[in-house]
């Protein structure tokens, strides 16, 4: 996560950070993992992987409204 966001992820609610878990928590379940599989991985439980989830999709419909992230988004799926 860290290669993302360009600095150390810490136990914080930043938005860069929060965004950033929330990306990859997307990406992660697209691979087929489980939202509670995923939430072990980065450290969330299960229902706050299901919630990024919608972020992220709420991004994808309206990238202007979320201009860094969606260019994070971006710029994430094509490093995959």
């Amino acid at each position: 996560m860290e290669g993302i966001i360009g600095e150390p992820m810490a136990e914080t609610r930043t938005n860069r950070q929060v965004w950033a878990r929330a990306i990859i928590a997307d990406e992660l379940y697209g691979e087929g993992l489980t939202t509670q599989v995923i939430g072990e991985l980065i450290g969330r439980d299960h229902s706050t992987v299901t919630h990024y989830r919608g972020m992220v999709k709420a991004m994808i419909l309206a990238p202007v409204m979320y201009a860094w992230e969606y260019e994070t988004y971006l710029d994430f799926q094509a490093e995959i």
